[in-house]
Parts: structure tokens; C-alpha cells; sequence
């Protein structure tokens, strides 16, 4: 657990990339990619706020000539009590 040393708390950077490979009955393998970009706000030892940034790309997952990329935000409280 992370004890922020100052009164206005500690930001932690963080970043992920993956790679997925999966059939859907049976038919040809499909590939996604997720990049993920975030931050961390650890408020006070008990508290974190996170944000999320997400860009998802996957490949012939949709009709042919359809989007099938997408970019999410998300964000969450994480209390420890």
C-alpha cells in the first residue's frame, strides 16, 4: 500500500499493452490489441482515484468495412477500510 509523504497525496503513471487471440465458434482466429493509459491519485493511504484511458483494435471482428476499433474512459474510487 502506498503512504503518500506529502499533504497533497502521490500520482503513480501506468501503462499496459495487450494482445489477445480467440475463435467464436469455431471460425478463424481473431487478434485485439488494447493499449491502456492511466493515473493513479493515491488521495491519503485509505483512498485512490484511478482514470483510465483505453484504445482497443481488433482485426475483422466486425463486418467487412465496419469499425471495430474503440477508445474507452473510465475511471474508479478504490476505498481500504
Amino acid at each position: 500500500m502506498i503512504t503518500p509523504a506529502g499533504g497533497r497525496g502521490a500520482i503513480e503513471l501506468v501503462a499496459k499493452a495487450e494482445r489477445i487471440e480467440f475463435d467464436v465458434d469455431g471460425s478463424r482466429a481473431q487478434t485485439a490489441r488494447a493499449y491502456i493509459a492511466g493515473a493513479n491519485w493515491y488521495a491519503n493511504r485509505n483512498v485512490k482515484l484511478m482514470l483510465n484511458l483505453s484504445h482497443v483494435d481488433t482485426s475483422a471482428l466486425a463486418a467487412p468495412g465496419a469499425d471495430d476499433d474503440g477508445f474507452a474512459i473510465s475511471a474508479r474510487v478504490q476505498v481500504a477500510f
